[in-house]
């Protein structure tokens, strides 16, 4: 998905993986981060998205990742 790629480039840039759904240039970006999380909170997140989502170390995403091994 173009997300994780714009997320990655994000990471580059800000030395971080959690863009603020509310600053218009990143607002997609952070809204898209918002919901893997929720839907990981809530177990609709494939382990490959999660892997994925690991590597970039996505804020939030961690922490739960922890909780479910």
């Amino acid at each position: 998905a173009k997300e994780f790629f714009e997320l990655k480039e994000f990471k580059k840039k800000h030395g971080h993986t959690n863009p603020s759904r509310w600053n218009k240039e990143f607002q997609s970006l952070g809204i898209w981060c918002q919901n893997q999380k929720k839907s990981h909170k809530n177990g609709g997140v494939s382990s490959t998205r999660i892997d994925l989502l690991e590597v970039l170390d996505v804020g939030g995403i961690r922490i739960l990742i922890k909780k479910r091994t």
